[in-house]
């Protein structure tokens, strides 16, 4: 089963690198979500590595 797993995801990820990309910067990022700098203020965020 994992192996059937694994093809599909690299199936999916093939078929995913093999297509256009549009990128979108932070600005249209937030615009298009309706958020402001205020918003993400109180936003506190940890990178585990």
């Amino acid at each position: 089963m994992k192996e059937y797993e694994d093809a599909s995801i690299l199936a999916e990820a093939q078929k995913r690198l093999s297509e256009p990309a549009t990128y979108l910067t932070h600005d249209k990022v937030m615009k298009k979500e309706g958020l402001t700098e205020a918003d993400l203020n109180d936003i506190e965020v940890d990178i585990e590595k």
